[in-house]
């Protein structure tokens, strides 16, 4: 029987988690002011804009002039840890700085915890973003996690905000293989690793898609991270027909040469952010404010093409070889009110890792909703505390 909360299912000893105090998320009363006022300003000392060059046939978007640096590869966004606590660290000693001040600072931690954890960084989190998203709607948990001592990549995949397309329609998700997903993700690993030094131990946080994503570099890459989190991964999209018989029917339709035919999607996010994604509408409409702004992402349905890949991908993530390698602690969280990805896939993925003994944890939150990041503030409150105590855990260092 599921609960509606924190259901745990143990199958393994499972690293000791660090004790954090009571965890409280941003609050929804003007949380699009607090965003664009406070959190992004600060943010933006701490940032490094980059691009990692990989291969490809890249194509320009339609209607879209923009100056990228050339040649185009792969986007991601680098936060130093440092950097932000000696920001915080302005405010507080000048008692406000370029119009934030010490009162203004919506601080899950005292300013002077943050500060003091300055000297060194607990390590790297690597944010794997979900179909269609951005490095933005990730923003909120990169704030958490650099008070936490972390620096923070977020990796916008091929296809996705300003990283390189395979196709000119910039409201269409296309790839030509999912494996591509995987080599540009270690591509932009290795590349920021000698641009900017990054700490380790390196860690993995996925949503959705990029859950997926990381299940396939914990099966095919064991040591690449000290932990893992899959939040609401796409082990498999959530179909109404069985799978093996969508995958077989996908390729068919590629192989006739219908590949790029677009995939109407009713229940896609509308730019108003009123969709059931997540519980807090406050923080999908401030993510949709800044989506709609930007033609570049403008991401809303995939094509055949796309499909075929996610469901090859699915195919791969669940063999039962490729499971037993993973050796890297895993958190899954699984959303019960979850209408993008499919419950019954990661609960096979997970009975499987309980039968090869991978090092997984899961954890079933009954009524949340898809984006546990963006939930109701009790559960985010339980949620972003299990993760940071799981993260920060002397066990998995």
């Amino acid at each position: 029987m599921k609960m509606n909360i924190f259901h745990k299912e143990h199958m393994f000893t499972f690293p000791k988690p660090y004790p954090v105090k009571p965890f409280s998320p941003l609050s929804e009363e003007n949380y699009s002011e607090t965003m664009d006022m406070v959190i992004l300003p600060i943010l933006a000392h701490c940032r490094e804009d980059d691009w990692t060059s990989v291969e490809g046939e890249f194509v320009d978007l339609k209607g879209i002039t923009s100056a990228l640096p050339s040649p185009v590869g792969i986007h991601s966004v680098y936060y130093n840890h440092y950097d932000f606590a000696h920001y915080l660290e302005k405010i507080k000693i000048h008692r406000g700085y370029r119009g934030i001040t010490p009162n203004s600072l919506p601080l899950q931690r005292p300013c002077q915890d943050v500060i003091d954890s300055s000297a060194m960084s607990r390590g790297t989190i690597f944010i794997s973003i979900g179909f269609s998203e951005s490095e933005i709607k990730f923003e909120e948990l990169a704030w958490y996690f650099l008070q936490y001592g972390f620096d923070v990549v977020i990796i916008e995949h091929r296809g996705h905000g300003y990283s390189a397309r395979e196709i000119s329609q910039p409201s269409i998700v296309s790839i030509a293989s999912w494996k591509t997903y995987e080599s540009d993700f270690l591509a932009v690993m290795q590349h920021i690793r000698s641009q900017y030094d990054i700490p380790r131990p390196f860690y993995l946080y996925g949503h959705s898609m990029g859950g997926g994503i990381g299940a396939a570099l914990l099966e095919d890459y064991p040591f690449l991270f000290q932990g893992a989190v899959l939040s609401a991964p796409m082990i498999s999209p959530r179909v109404s027909l069985p799978v093996t018989l969508l995958r077989y029917a996908t390729e068919c339709i590629t192989l006739l040469g219908f590949g790029k035919k677009v995939i109407k999607d009713k229940n896609h996010p509308t730019n108003d952010g009123q969709n059931h994604s997540a519980w807090s509408q406050i923080r999908l409409q401030w993510y949709h404010s800044h989506r709609l702004a930007d033609p570049h992402l403008h991401l809303e349905n995939p094509n055949y093409q796309w499909a075929r890949e996610a469901l090859r991908m699915n195919h791969y993530i669940m063999k039962w070889k490729n499971i037993s390698h993973i050796k890297t602690p895993t958190l899954v969280f699984q959303a019960g009110d979850d209408i993008w990805v499919s419950n019954h896939a990661q609960n096979a993925f997970v009975q499987k890792a309980r039968c090869m003994h991978a090092p997984l944890h899961f954890y079933h939150i009954g009524t949340a909703r898809h984006e546990i990041f963006n939930d109701t503030p009790t559960i985010m409150a339980k949620y972003l505390r299990s993760v940071m105590s799981f993260y920060l855990s002397d066990d998995i260092i």
